[in-house]
């Protein structure tokens, strides 16, 4: 029971932090091939989320049968036997007594039966609602890519310090993946929104202290490694507001096609104005 609870509740977890990607083959105009290659490899993602919920929709189910047959039993065996001892109770105190003692024992062991029960149907409503979720999302297309150097640099004169994609760690045996750029900075230094739009998240986010997302109709950014945010959620910014100071030697910015809540992301080195 307590297995398939967690089971249940990593699978939900996945599910509702995870970008829910448009079905295979669903694939907006003016997409790179590498940002369909993408999108096509979320697809798969989701895919097997889908039918890893389903095996989990599968055991919840399978065990509400067992627990709601066993509950059966027990209730029948506890009539059959009180059925048995009917006429000693007119007669015997004693076996009042330990008729009293075994209706309360059945009693709890019903009343947790009762309550296994109602767990199990909340965690089958909670897997429904996540793949009515998954289903749901899936049907939605993302937006065009943002023009070629259409958005402006979040930093000033400044240049790229790591790059999207795959890159070497600290110790160079290691392969990470940069989701986003780090651009340079120093601390202090004026963060420009990189297109108009609308703040929708302002606040820390793992990895990238204080950070900004900012919804601009196609795409979403993502500005990480501020100091002192002078925006928050839901105010409405220009391309040339300044939206927060860099904390240090570099800020993040990631960009994402606007598909479910959190977005696919893409590659912002070509969506930079004059970039390389």
């Amino acid at each position: 029971m307590r297995r398939l609870r967690l089971l249940t509740a990593t699978l939900l977890l996945v599910g509702a932090t995870a970008l829910l990607a448009p079905q295979q083959g669903q694939t907006a105009p003016g997409m790179k091939k590498r940002d369909r290659v993408a999108l096509a490899r979320y697809a798969e993602n989701v895919g097997l989320q889908r039918a890893s919920l389903a095996k989990t929709q599968g055991l919840l189910a399978t065990k509400l049968t067992t627990r709601q047959d066993e509950m059966k039993r027990r209730l029948r065996a506890i009539y059959k036997l009180s059925r048995a001892n009917w006429p000693r109770l007119w007669f015997e105190p004693e076996a009042r007594r330990e008729s009293a003692r075994w209706v309360g024992a059945a009693r709890r062991v019903a009343m947790r039966d009762i309550r296994e029960i109602d767990m199990l149907h909340d965690e089958i409503a909670m897997a429904n609602r996540a793949d009515a979720r998954l289903v749901e999302e899936g049907r939605l297309r993302p937006a065009a890519t943002p023009r070629r150097r259409s958005l402006q640099w979040p930093v000033q004169d400044s240049s790229i310090v790591q790059h999207y994609g795959e890159y070497k760690g600290p110790s160079h045996r290691v392969k990470l993946r940069s989701r986003g750029v780090r651009i340079e900075s120093e601390a202090g230094q004026a963060v420009f929104a990189v297109a108009a739009g609308r703040v929708r998240y302002q606040g820390p986010i793992r990895g990238l202290g204080t950070s900004l997302i900012i919804d601009h109709g196609n795409a979403m950014s993502v500005l990480g490694n501020l100091h002192r945010p002078s925006v928050r959620a839901g105010d409405t910014v220009e391309r040339d507001t300044v939206v927060a100071t860099a904390e240090g030697e570099s800020v993040y910015l990631e960009v994402r096609l606007v598909v479910g809540e959190r977005g696919l992301n893409v590659n912002p080195e070509p969506l930079l104005a004059d970039a390389d």
